[in-house]
């Protein structure tokens, strides 16, 4: 397997066994080996992102909260990171789920240890895809990754301006086809008539219900044709 690839076991403690093997002539012969467990090798990105429509200053609504009323105040969405090729046709490496806190931080961990110097791109419940403006390097040292402290960490620029000195992703992208018009409206409308609640992916600001409130951020991105960027 080599000292890259992590397989799962049970028991999940270190274990000593007994092997008899049986030899052509009936004859028994007895060893003992030991599986040992390890951390498995893996690596680690840490990123700083802000969602438009969760962002209240200086940090982000308790969106899952808000949706479900039992989830943790720190958590606010699940997120997915890639990281891709920086070379085209930037093909997918590897892919993990991380969880979104509050003061705009996620631990990204991937448990196959790509190493190399890759593109990343961040995928959302609802708002526009982001990739990063420049490969980084990905390794057995940590990276940290801060696209909220300036514009151009994204790439194409593609962040709206939240505060002084803070950027975020763009709210709006309901149907995740890369753009923010009416095919996400259609989704929207319907569920502001419903007075719909919850986990919703057109609760655009997270409070916890689809009203006009979400509206007000779908149509300023819808009018000014917000797409995602990437190369």
């Amino acid at each position: 397997l080599g000292n890259t690839t992590c397989i799962n076991v049970f028991p999940t403690v270190n274990t000593t066994y007994t092997l008899v093997s049986t030899n052509e002539l009936n004859a028994n012969t007895t060893s003992t080996f030991t599986v040992t467990l390890a951390p498995c090798a893996s690596s680690i990105v840490n990123l700083k992102l802000f969602i438009e429509g969760y962002y209240e200053g200086p940090n982000m609504k308790s969106v899952k909260n808000n949706q479900d009323g039992v989830s943790p105040l720190t958590d606010v969405e699940n997120i997915t990171v890639e990281l891709h090729s920086a070379t085209s046709p930037y093909n997918l490496v590897a892919s993990t789920t991380a969880g979104l806190k509050t003061n705009g931080t996620a631990v990204c961990t991937f448990p196959t240890a790509p190493s190399g110097s890759f593109d990343r791109s961040v995928k959302l419940v609802n708002a526009i895809e982001i990739w990063s403006a420049t490969p980084q390097v990905v390794g057995a040292v940590a990276l940290n990754y801060d696209f909220s402290n300036v514009a151009t960490k994204a790439f194409g620029s593609n962040m709206k301006d939240l505060a002084v000195g803070v950027f975020g992703f763009y709210s709006g992208d309901i149907d995740q086809d890369d753009v923010i018009d009416g095919t996400d409206a259609t989704f929207l409308d319907l569920d502001v008539f419903n007075s719909e609640f919850g986990e919703k992916t057109t609760d655009l600001n997270g409070d916890g219900s689809v009203d006009g409130s979400d509206f007000v951020i779908f149509d300023n991105n819808s009018s000014n044709s917000v797409f995602s960027s990437f190369p």
